[in-house]
């Protein structure tokens, strides 16, 4: 008792159920203190009045394992994080909501959301993410969880709001799949919208393929306010099989690092050609380099500052920001590409073309 430490844990191979009564400030699970672990907790699926998130954790240094909360609700998301040093491990997230703005599994939400981590957990079916980190949480890990969209939001995203900024958050060893192949909308694996971020070894593929403006993206790096989504860093991942562009810069977006990344079989639905690099005319101070961009149609596969389409040589040969890039001449030989088994056989031509990363994180 004077630890001040609470736990609460079911019994092995028991389901210990919360359930509320679904009404305003009655939400099953609510965290506002610090040391707690609950673990092994189940909550009754149930449709929340309002905005109220069904679990909040506004105390720090709390630990959630083994559990599993899923609900229907109209709200701003399932899990909500306002603490920090919090620890989400081996938690099954699923929810939905009836519109798209409705619904994250997981939302790290104020400044304060800072240093807290998910891991290995399974999220999905958030109509506007699975993972969101907004109005300045910064220092937070999400790393080797499923996230598996059902057809729903964006897999993980920063998305930074004036002052606010997000940074230094990783995301890590994740496989993100199915962005919005059932609600159509704009949406992408990993949005990067905040500064001095680091995506690294991770696998995004089957996004939406509707030929239109909304197709899946693989990594979209943007900003709303001046100053978000630069410098973040960028390498060791696998983007296969999106609907749009494997990867795209918006709005001026500066100082980012794309490194030792494949890009392969995206954007074939939406555009005919499938281009894997897409940035708009501000969008150019960046480092591309040891990259793969390839896919079943054409060589020409980067489209930059909006222009024609061009090789993946041309645009190292005539553009400061790339360099050492490599394009379909290469054979990848994917282990099982059909079943999504994306390991690279021993045969493969892209084995060990990549670059050192120096990475603080």
């Amino acid at each position: 008792a004077g630890t001040g430490r609470i736990v609460f844990q079911a019994n092995y191979g028991e389901t210990v159920t919360i359930t509320s009564t679904g009404g305003p400030y009655s939400a099953p699970v609510f965290l506002g203190t610090n040391f707690v672990v609950l673990d092994g907790i189940t909550t009754a699926p149930a449709t929340m009045i309002g905005s109220q998130p069904p679990i909040m954790v506004y105390g720090n240094r709390n630990t959630i394992a083994g559990s599993s909360f899923t609900g229907l609700f109209q709200g701003y998301a399932l899990v909500e994080v306002a603490g920090q040093y919090n620890m989400f491990y081996d938690v099954f997230a699923s929810t939905v909501g009836p519109n798209q703005t409705d619904g994250s599994a997981f939302a790290f939400n104020t400044a304060n959301s800072s240093y807290n981590t998910i891991q290995n957990s399974s999220m999905s079916r958030g109509q506007h993410d699975q993972v969101i980190i907004v109005n300045g949480g910064d220092y937070n890990r999400v790393y080797n969880n499923l996230i598996d969209a059902q057809g729903y939001g964006t897999g993980y995203q920063t998305r930074s709001n004036g002052p606010n900024q997000c940074s230094y958050n990783l995301v890590e060893g994740n496989i993100i799949k199915n962005v919005s192949t059932v609600h159509y909308a704009y949406k992408v694996g990993i949005a990067l919208l905040g500064p001095n971020g680091t995506a690294r070894r991770n696998v995004v593929y089957d996004g939406w393929a509707g030929a239109t403006y909304n197709a899946a993206k693989g990594i979209e790096v943007s900003m709303m306010y001046p100053g978000e989504g630069n410098n973040n860093l960028i390498y060791n991942n696998t983007i296969v099989n999106n609907g749009s562009v494997g990867i795209v810069f918006w709005n001026g977006v500066a100082g980012n690092i794309i490194r030792n990344n494949l890009f392969y079989n995206n954007a074939v639905g939406y555009t005919g050609d499938g281009y894997e690099y897409l940035s708009d005319a501000s969008s150019n101070s960046n480092t591309i380099d040891h990259n793969y961009f390839g896919n079943t149609n054409t060589l020409s596969v980067i489209k930059r500052s909006y222009g024609n389409d061009i090789t993946v040589a041309t645009a190292d040969a005539n553009y400061a920001e790339f360099d050492s890039n490599f394009d379909r001449s290469n054979t990848i030989d994917f282990l099982d590409y059909a079943n999504r088994d994306l390991h690279l056989r021993s045969t493969s031509l892209i084995r060990d073309i990549g670059a050192v990363v120096t990475d603080s994180t």
